[in-house]
């Protein structure tokens, strides 16, 4: 079925390129839906997606969605609020985020017929905590002690911890790097970090009262905390057993194995790395973070390469090395390409260069250890590069093969275009007169963007169009171009969408423009009252046709294209006050259970159209559970054979499957279309069952089943047979013919009725 609908604008989705949220926080994700026609959307014409997907995967996951008002969930407690979608926010509910759903949600709506989408990227957060341990120190002057300070369950990585003194006669100062070990953060099992800073203290009598702090910087904290512990020194007591050790470790030779391991074995750098993400936007700078950590001794040399997806070189971008401290050596000094030859830069590698920019630094460390940090800033554009590799060499005397190399892969996401300005001239067209429809498409890169005009849905458009070449805006590098396709209308083309389609990037974007031309009826969309219909509720459906000239125009109301004329109402046509006809049509049913999910339809037969014009109503019913009696048993005359009926009621919609067991063997099974509809407008049968005991059987359970498809529910009743002796057999039974009260209560042994979910083994 098509939906036709006018909009002067094209739909738009407006979303927050980014959003932090908070750990294990419930988050509400925007989405807005603007410039559609309608004081309020309708349910029924709304489909909303929800997805998701890491930003370093390309895959996609679904997490929700509503369409024509049935929502679906792919993840716990997922929502979007129905209430607040019919005014144009869909937004999307998750409560409890965890790291693990860190990344791109797209939210793609159709409201028929047009369709737009927008992304955000959500950003975790988790707030450390911090703990100092011990808060007060007191030791002997000339004794050492370990001030630790633990940060727990932080996120992101990137993270500041330094330790800061302060005495009874200075202000603050940073404590000198020699005395602190910050350990390596530790991932845990939800995706947080922890850390470990150690100060170590020898502090002399003039250092009693220092106050030393744990100073912490996160991205979770508005300023920095700092987490204070107080040193007390005291005069320790003559002891001149240390003499004498220091005397046995000099004699053993311990000192200088000692001091070899602590100041001269060649240590190891650990690498690590962090970035935000490895889904790099076209011309947005990203920041990559190296650390080489606690190597010794100190020359170390590193080289930055950018390995391209398309080319199997590399390309230099930098080297650096410990002893040259800040001057950092570009690749002009050295060849470009590694592959033997040095070759002059070509223009394509002065470009690349020029999106990166390194920023290293040494620290020295405790023990004649040393670290070094290097910031790399990356402003990628698309035109030159999709994907691409970020390698660093670390060259170093301790490694194995004095080298070691760390990869990181990127990808960059291209600018999908954006169409606006989608018009007509003239503003209104008349059949058999040339007219022209134009778009702007803009808001794009790479500049590879084709564009195609279609009549309907995918019929190629027979018509003269003109696309022009795409032009660079300096200010956000981004290409538009305008396209335009002219035609002359003939009245077929009346209330057709007419399609621009742009594909880009393996994308197809399709906007729409429905022809309203002039002199032929404007049907607008059937109006429901009330807008959510009940079972026996009088339900009114409107539809008004305007803006037409003769008055041979045919009406009709459809039900499975079967015309409806009971409770149709139809009022015109008239002249409206542009000198144009108008008129209106009603039509008013009571809903039942035979209506749930049923398409109505409103059919405008006009003139010269060849085919008519159609607005059809989606009638979203609720579901009912069905309801079970207790099986009624009744003797049959002149027989040993019981009539067993039981009652199924009030449900909705009508697709029940009645099944009968003797004992757990299956004797009945019936889908039956034979459905009734009772006072309340609900679903309404009476299943029926002969049941002939054998002249074995002493008692038999006899069980009815209900599986109502539209629910997935399962109800059941029993009814329990139990055989009296011979001799009274035939006087039981004709008693109770006379008395079905007492029969009930002579030979059934328990009637019950259980209602239960569908269960795996069913």
């Amino acid at each position: 079925m098509l939906f036709f609908l006018i909009y002067e604008e094209s739909l738009k989705v407006t979303m927050e390129s980014r959003m932090v949220a908070v750990l294990d926080t419930d988050v509400m994700i925007p989405c807005e839906i603007s410039e559609y026609s309608t004081p309020e959307l309708k349910i029924a014409k709304i489909a909303v997606e929800w997805y998701w997907k890491p930003s370093s995967k390309e895959a996609e996951n679904i997490v929700y969605t509503i369409v024509s008002g049935v929502p679906k969930s792919y993840r716990n407690g997922a929502r979007v609020d129905e209430s607040e979608l019919i005014k144009g926010n869909a937004a999307l509910s998750l409560p409890k985020i965890q790291i693990s759903e860190e990344g791109i949600y797209r939210c793609s709506v159709t409201v028929t017929p047009d369709s737009n989408q927008g992304t955000t990227v959500v950003e975790l957060i988790a707030q450390p905590s911090v703990k100092l341990s011990p808060r007060t120190v007191e030791l002997e002057d000339g004794k050492e002690k370990t001030l630790s300070c633990t940060v727990n369950k932080f996120y992101p990585l990137l993270i500041e911890v330094h330790w800061e003194k302060k005495s009874e006669r200075d202000n603050n100062e940073v404590v000198p790097a020699d005395d602190i070990c910050t350990g390596v953060p530790v991932k845990n099992g939800d995706g947080t970090f922890n850390v470990t800073s150690k100060l170590e203290l020898q502090p002399s009598l003039q250092d009693n009262g220092n106050v030393y702090s744990c100073v912490v910087g996160h991205k979770s904290f508005s300023i920095r905390q700092a987490f204070n512990a107080t040193l007390i020194v005291t005069e320790p007591p003559p002891n001149f057993t240390w003499l004498a050790v220091i005397l046995v470790l000099l004699l053993l030779g311990v000192i200088p194995v000692i001091l070899y391991i602590m100041y001269f074995k060649k240590i190891q750098p650990g690498i690590f790395s962090a970035t935000a993400n490895k889904e790099l936007k076209h011309l947005e700078e990203a920041l990559v973070v190296f650390w080489l950590q606690g190597f010794r001794p100190k020359p170390l040399e590193i080289v930055f390469f950018l390995k391209l997806q398309s080319r199997n070189e590399k390309l230099k971008l930098c080297s650096w090395n410990t002893m040259t401290g800040s001057n950092i050596e570009h690749g002009e000094d050295t060849p470009l390409i590694i592959t033997g030859e040095e070759e002059e830069s070509s223009d394509l590698e002065k470009t690349l260069k020029t999106m990166f920019t390194f920023d290293p630094a040494l620290q020295v460390k405790q023990r004649r250890t040393f670290d070094v940090y290097c910031n790399v800033n990356i402003v990628p554009d698309v035109k030159h590069m999709e994907e691409f590799e970020l390698i660093l060499e670390v060259r170093h005397e301790a490694f194995p093969d004095r080298l070691s190399t760390e990869t990181i892969s990127f990808k960059v996401i291209e600018c999908t275009p954006k169409v606006s300005k989608f018009e007509c001239e003239p503003p209104v067209p008349e059949c058999g007169k040339l007219i022209t429809l134009s778009c702007l498409v803009e808001d794009f890169c790479p500049r590879e963007c084709d564009v195609c005009w279609l009549r309907g849905n995918n019929e190629p458009l027979d018509a003269i169009s003109n696309t022009e070449e795409p032009q660079l805006d300096p200010g956000s590098n981004l290409y538009c171009k305008k396209s335009r396709v002219s035609f002359i209308p003939q009245p077929e083309d009346h209330a057709v969408d007419f399609i621009v389609q742009i594909n880009h990037c393996k994308k197809v974007i399709r906007h729409s423009y429905p022809l309203m031309l002039k002199g032929y009826p404007k049907v607008t969309d059937i109006t429901c009252e009330p807008n959510y219909p009940k079972y026996g509720t009088t339900l009114s459906l409107t539809c008004k046709v305007t803006d037409f000239f003769l008055s041979n125009i045919n009406i009709q109301w459809l039900d499975g294209g079967i015309e409806i004329s009971k409770g149709v109402d139809t009022k015109g046509p008239v002249k409206d006050s542009n000198g144009c006809l108008k008129l209106s049509s009603k039509l008013q049913l009571i809903p039942t259970a035979l209506d749930h999910n049923k398409f109505i339809i409103f059919s405008v037969t006009y003139g010269d159209l060849k085919k008519p014009i159609i607005r059809d109503v989606y009638l979203k019913l609720p579901v009912h559970r069905p309801e079970m009696s207790e099986i009624k048993a009744t003797p049959m005359q002149n027989s040993e054979s019981i009539s067993l009926e039981t009652v199924i009621s009030n449900f909705a919609p009508c697709n029940i499957k009645v099944t009968w067991y003797e004992e757990w063997e299956k004797i009945s099974e019936d889908n039956p279309r034979n459905i009734q509809i009772g006072e309340n407008k609900l679903g309404y049968f009476v299943s029926k069952l002969q049941f002939s005991p054998k002249g074995k059987d002493s008692k038999k359970t006899i069980r009815c089943e209900v599986f109502h498809q539209a629910t997935q529910d399962f109800k059941e009743t029993s009814f329990v047979w139990e055989r009296k002796d011979d001799s009274d057999s035939l006087d039981s039974m004709s008693t109770v013919s006379e008395n079905h009260d007492e029969y009930c209560t002579s030979c059934v042994g328990k009637m019950q009725i259980l209602s239960h979910p569908l269960k795996n083994q069913l």
